[in-house]
């Protein structure tokens, strides 16, 4: 017999002090893979990390997550945009920006590890989260992670 799992509650951003002070190279990525699906009820489990540490050549899956106008952040729906790979290591770090194919579309607001170590969920949040044909990607589009210190 299967137990339900309760929602979980929505959540502020929090960067760490830590990371306010460092600098980060751009990371600069593209799409192996287009998603076109969101799950209610998915329930993501952010991990207690604030940075990852990415390898030349891995692939890892970019989800939306929903962000309110006050900015709380609920990890309970998910809409998946794709699989991207990294060509370069480097370091991700929540409070980074994802621009894709050179706009913003979100902010990085967690890693869940429920599929490590074949892949990370990284979870970014945005107002409006679509999935990755909703949103016309495309194979080889690129997916950059930016930090702009504060």
């Amino acid at each position: 017999m299967s137990q339900k799992i309760a929602r979980t509650e929505p959540f502020s951003l929090e960067i760490q002090d830590y990371i306010t002070q460092m600098d980060f190279a751009k990371i600069e990525t593209h799409f192996v893979a287009i998603l076109g699906h969101q799950s209610v009820d998915r329930r993501m489990i952010a991990s207690p990390y604030h940075t990852r540490c990415i390898q030349d050549g891995e692939i890892h899956e970019l989800v939306y997550v929903a962000e309110s106008q006050d900015g709380l952040i609920d990890l309970n729906d998910v809409w998946y945009l794709g699989f991207i790979r990294f060509p370069q290591g480097g370091v991700l770090a929540k409070g980074m920006t994802i621009e894709i194919n050179g706009q913003a579309k979100g902010q990085l607001i967690a890693f869940d590890e429920t599929h490590a170590p074949n892949h990370l969920n990284i979870l970014i949040s945005s107002q409006i989260p679509q999935n990755g044909q909703d949103m016309s990607l495309k194979l080889n589009d690129s997916c950059d992670f930016v930090y702009n210190r504060s």
